[in-house]
């Protein structure tokens, strides 16, 4: 069995990823990820606003955006920890996201 102190999280969520769409306004999307505990993460958002925040005991960051409105222009996100963890997200869109469930005919 593998033991929790050998599983390495990444420093950005796997839910993250290049081509995504993030919740667009009024809402404020979040972006999250695991780091060295105590560690400053700043976000570059699309190379010109810069937000700062801070790991929790347990590692786990946690980054509200600035709501920002639907529309076709891709983002650009990057992620700095004064760990030393670094990780880009690109063509990111903003829009209406539904998480939608059921059966296989729905």
């Amino acid at each position: 069995p593998i033991e929790a102190a050998e599983v390495k999280l990444g420093f950005l969520s796997a839910t993250l990823g290049d081509h995504m769409v993030l919740q667009r306004a009024p809402q404020a999307a979040v972006v999250w990820g695991h780091t060295t505990p105590g560690a400053t993460v700043t976000t570059d958002f699309d190379g010109h606003i810069v937000y700062t925040t801070q790991a929790g005991p347990d590692g786990v960051w946690r980054q509200s955006l600035p709501p920002t409105q639907a529309s076709s222009r891709a983002y650009t996100l990057a992620f700095n920890s004064s760990s030393g963890d670094s990780a880009k997200l690109m063509n990111v869109l903003f829009g209406d996201v539904y998480i939608c469930g059921g059966q296989s005919n729905m």
